[in-house]
């Protein structure tokens, strides 16, 4: 007779991963851009940025320096956490654009979401349509590749909102 051993209860994962990019231009701190980034991120990922970090330096159109910096996080558990804390951090006016806007910023599993580079390293997430930000792609599981299901999906997530 084989004795079972209890399972360990694993989180359940609706993101398959999460990628987040944004440039640095030669007249911004690279340090600050990093803090802005991290900030978007749960606190226990932020001492590990490197883990997700790829830098890759362009010209501009003038010539000057630009860094493209990416983090790319492919550990389903992990792309969850950091997703849902982006979504529970932002203020009550942007989630509900974010909902209202979701037709456009929803297409064949991914959600685009453009984060406020400088609120962002104050510590607050903000939507923005500028051009000074840190870019979200959240790539879904297939069960939400249609709208209304991923608009109630984000409703959930912002049901289990806690204070942090």
């Amino acid at each position: 007779m084989s004795q079972k051993t209890p399972e360990r209860k694993r989180k359940s994962s609706d993101v398959l991963s999460l990628e987040l990019s944004t440039f640095v231009h030669a007249t911004e701190d690279e340090e600050r851009v990093l803090q802005a980034v991290s900030n978007v991120l749960p606190e226990r990922m932020r001492g590990s940025l490197e883990v997700y970090l790829s830098k890759n330096v362009v010209l501009g159109y003038h010539g000057n320096a630009i860094t493209v910096m990416k983090f790319f996080i492919d550990e389903e558990v992990e792309a969850q956490e950091a997703f849902e804390h982006i979504v529970r951090r932002m203020e009550e006016s942007d989630f509900n654009y974010f909902l209202d806007s979701l037709e456009d910023r929803f297409e064949h599993g991914r959600i685009y979401l453009r984060v406020d580079k400088q609120e962002a390293y104050l510590g607050n997430i903000r939507i923005s349509e500028g051009d000074d930000v840190i870019r979200v792609t959240a790539l879904l599981k297939p069960h939400l590749r249609k709208s209304e299901a991923v608009s109630r999906y984000l409703l959930s997530l912002r049901s289990k909102k806690t204070t942090q």
